[in-house]
């Protein structure tokens, strides 16, 4: 009983009460946006438990999210390394995967077992046919609103310069 309200008392004190908001990006020139999204996902899905399992065996909490972060200064615990490897792997195993030829090949991809997570299955359209974009058109005009949406979609059909900027 000592014991277990010791490492409570350890974990808590270990613990940083902040919390931020992490965002995950893939930057790509292929028209694959649900397929990104989905593995993005799951990617956060994957740090999570990694970042679970290392907590169980380090009390400290959220370690995995301040290694990748770049906010943890001490030495990194063998237990969290060996999760931030797992997860290093997996997106090397990402990386790694072919591109399909256009109107020739597809690609599938089996991320994690199949009763987990479905397969991903890439496919691009001939160089003679326009490609196809699988973005949801509803969500920059819900995100930025209907006027600084269509002023955006302008500028990016006449090639303008976007920049964007957040005031709060």
């Amino acid at each position: 009983m000592v014991e277990d309200i010791r490492k409570s008392i350890v974990f808590h004190r270990t613990r940083d009460h902040a919390v931020s908001l992490t965002s995950l990006c893939l930057i790509s020139h292929h028209p694959f946006v649900s397929i990104f999204h989905d593995l993005l996902v799951l990617l956060k899905q994957i740090i999570d438990s990694c970042s679970y399992r290392a907590a169980q065996k380090t009390n400290i909490k959220d370690i995995v999210w301040s290694v990748l972060t770049g906010h943890w200064q001490d030495a990194i615990p063998p237990e969290a390394m060996r999760e931030i490897k797992e997860i290093e792997t997996w997106i090397l195993m990402l990386l790694s995967s072919p591109v399909p030829v256009p109107g020739k090949t597809k690609v599938q991809l089996e991320v994690m077992p199949s009763d987990i997570s479905p397969i991903f299955e890439f496919a691009l359209p001939d160089h003679t046919r326009f490609s196809l974009v699988d973005f949801p058109l509803h969500l920059p005009f819900e995100l930025l609103g209907v006027d600084t949406a269509v002023r955006v979609l302008a500028a990016i059909m006449l090639e303008f310069k976007a920049s964007f900027s957040c005031i709060s």
